[in-house]
């Protein structure tokens, strides 16, 4: 016969359960590449399987309530807070408690995305209650154990560091549960309930199980995330490059502009930066303009990828992407191309409106890139580009609130970038008043401040190049500066991108055809602003975006914005981080210390007077039959289904004679508290459970003294 001690262990297979779900989910996490915790998983993880093993032990309907409707709020407060998400900006209680990793759904409102990471954790709540409910009713974990291995199996292909501390852990809490699925077994269908009283220590299991819960929590939040073995945007332009259609790239044709190209964007460019003349293109425009390339969206800490996925369009006609608001020109731009020089690349002078060329696989991507497959040497073509206008004062207006698609894609930034970046980008900043002008100061204090040179060092090896350039260099060319600029901005919650492709080139002014050679070569940034669009920004010393060049006779016209620069003084970003400012009172933290007490004390209050939070039904009479009958049922005198409580009684009248009475006393009370009009009064239920009491000493050999 076991003790009521080895009967309690039962109790971890909660947690067991926990930990087996969490490494299952972080290893997902890390097959499919997903980028942030996603805590608020494992936190609906716990109510649910903490509900669900009380609810299977301790049936109460006043506690399945309150359980149900917790999770309920925690799903609803999971909504509210992934409404404002900015990945990389939620506080700690928005990451680590209702934080959802960037699933990567796309260009959705906040609404929209709020709404689904609601569904998300909605259906993962039903999936966890279901497989918690399946696991003590069938108590088997033969069906689940194995679909885990399946699951491992798949993500150890997909995944190519890290996977196997999930592993191992897997292996740890598998067997845990296992063994608290066998104690389950040994209960011959009984449910697993202490000897005596009406329930275990609640004290002691609530602590326990908060620490639990945290630590598990904390746990699986530092477990390491890894990275995919493949990229699926990757992979899907490498699908296309090998079927026929091969965007996103110059041809190794393009001979050393090829190699120039693809080395701009990874910061490899020492003793290879061009300044020969050598011809790239011929673009006959009404206006200058910058030619641009690409966009490029993710940052490594050494360079740029892009992981967008090109797709094949039908049309060769565009919409117009800027807000009503504001207004937009068209201009058309006719490229030609240099001989011995192809391209991928469909080069314009904004966002394309339309364009016109003898290839029928013409790709876009969501960077406003275009591509193409078929262009030779020599070949010619026209892109009508959309130039929306810049005014400051509309710019100055815009909301800092973003469509998750574009906070998603442009906010991203590695988890290693110094921390001292973002803090001079705040710094700089702070003073500023709406998007627009946060822009404009990063922008003029990195042309102010940071001089232009081709002949510069290489980045030393593990040291980001953001910062190496801010910290250490203090100089460079337009790649340094422009990814300075879209790095600062990110880490402030202002989406930008890089881009690549090349400064206007040298106009003629009879047939306003611009030479555009391998020398003029250049980067600079676009920057989202709310209703309004993409917008160029140049951060590098010496260059001007076209058309907002300081004017050489009359003023530009009234709805060019003439640059006006914020004066910054010449100082170092670490005299700017030295400078101290004054901390307010925290509110927020006097704030939730006084919720957080208020807290406790409603608990307490509750558990004193309500004896909400004590396991058991809360009906003491029924609690000491069901110990009753469980501690027969160990002593090999179980009680069938078939069986009344009276003619369980009297099947025990020969085998407990000298206890026959005070079974029958049980029993009796039982049945008038189930089924009576009346119930019992305190003094009946207390003289039952002093029955119990020395029934239950005299059974398992204990004495009083």
């Amino acid at each position: 016969m076991r003790s009521a001690n080895e009967e309690r262990r039962v109790v971890w297979l909660p947690f067991a359960m926990l930990g087996y779900l969490e490494t299952l989910r972080r290893a997902t996490f890390h097959a499919f590449g997903w980028s942030g915790r996603g805590q608020a998983l494992a936190v609906i993880s716990a109510i649910v399987v903490i509900h669900v093993f009380l609810d299977y032990y301790y049936p109460s309907r006043l506690r399945r309530t309150l359980m149900g409707f917790a999770g309920l709020m925690f799903i609803a407060m999971v909504w509210v807070v992934n409404k404002s998400y900015i990945p990389g900006k939620q506080s700690f209680f928005g990451g680590y408690i209702f934080g959802l990793p960037n699933f990567g759904v796309g260009s959705i409102s906040s609404m929209e995305y709020a709404t689904f990471c609601f569904f998300v954790v909605f259906f993962y709540a039903l999936v966890v209650f279901l497989l918690t409910s399946f696991i003590l009713e069938k108590k088997s974990i033969a069906e689940v154990f194995f679909a885990g291995i399946f699951l491992l199996g798949v993500e150890i292909v997909a995944s190519d560091r890290g996977i196997l501390t999930y592993v191992i852990l897997n292996v740890v809490f598998s067997t845990v549960l296992s063994s608290q699925v066998y104690l389950l077994q040994l209960e011959n269908d009984h449910r697993a309930r202490p000897v005596k009283g009406s329930g275990i220590n609640t004290t002691t299991w609530t602590t326990v199980s908060l620490v639990l819960v945290v630590c598990l929590i904390t746990v699986t939040a530092i477990l390491p995330v890894g990275s995919t073995k493949v990229d699926f945007n990757t992979g899907s332009n490498l699908i296309k490059q090998v079927s026929g259609i091969g965007f996103g790239g110059v041809s190794e044709q393009g001979g050393h502009f090829g190699i120039f190209w693809k080395k701009m964007q990874s910061f490899e460019l020492k003793g290879e930066v061009p300044t020969e003349n050598t011809p790239v293109m011929y673009v006959k425009s009404s206006e200058p303009g910058y030619w641009r390339g690409e966009s490029v969206d993710f940052y490594t800490g050494s360079g740029w990828e892009n992981h967008m996925t090109a797709r094949v369009v039908g049309e060769k006609i565009f919409d117009n992407p800027y807000s009503r608001n504001v207004a937009v020109n068209r201009v058309e731009q006719v490229f030609s191309l240099a001989s011995g020089m192809t391209t991928q690349v469909v080069f314009n002078s904004g966002t394309p409106a339309s364009v016109e060329i003898t290839s029928d696989n013409l790709a876009v991507d969501d960077g406003d890139n275009l591509y193409t497959s078929d262009v030779s040497p020599g070949v010619t073509y026209k892109v009508v580009s959309y130039i929306p206008e810049r005014n400051p004062e509309k710019l100055k207006s815009t909301s800092a609130e973003y469509p998750f698609g574009i906070r998603s894609q442009y906010l991203q930034l590695p988890d290693e970038i110094p921390e001292r970046v973002r803090k001079l980008a705040v710094k700089l900043t702070q003073n500023a008043h709406n998007p627009y002008e946060k822009v404009k100061t990063i922008e003029n204090y990195l042309s102010s401040n940071y001089p232009y040179n081709l002949s510069v060092t290489t980045v030393p090896r593990n040291r980001d190049v953001v910062d190496y350039f801010l910290f250490d260099l203090g100089q460079g060319y337009c790649t340094y500066h422009s990814t300075a600029m879209v790095v600062m901005l990110r880490s402030i919650g202002i989406p930008a991108r890089w881009v690549k492709g090349f400064a206007p080139g040298k106009v003629d002014s009879e047939t306003s055809v611009y030479a555009v050679d391998m020398s003029d070569a250049h980067a600079w940034v676009e920057v989202y602003f709310a209703d309004y669009g993409w917008l160029p920004f140049e951060p590098t010393p010496s260059f001007f975006l076209p058309g907002l060049e300081p004017a050489k006779s009359e003023g530009p016209a009234a709805s060019v914005e003439v640059p006006q620069p914020v004066p910054v003084p010449r100082v170092s970003p670490a005299e700017i981080l030295e400078k101290e400012e004054t901390p307010g009172f925290p509110w927020g933290g006097v704030v939730l210390g006084a919720v957080m007490l208020a807290g406790c004390l409603a608990g307490y209050y509750l558990w004193r007077t309500r004896n909400m939070f004590k396991f058991g039904s809360g009906d003491k009479i029924r609690d000491t039959y069901l110990a009753f009958i469980n501690l027969l049922a160990h002593k090999g005198y179980p009680k069938s289904a078939s069986q009344t409580p009276y003619e369980y009684a009297e099947g025990l009248r020969d085998k407990f004679p000298d206890d026959y009475l005070d079974i029958v006393s049980i029993t009796v009370a039982f049945l008038r508290d189930k089924y009576g009009r009346e119930r019992l009064d305190k003094s009946e239920v207390d003289n039952i459970r002093s029955i119990w009491q020395r029934l239950a000493d005299k059974w398992l050999g204990k004495s009083r003294d």
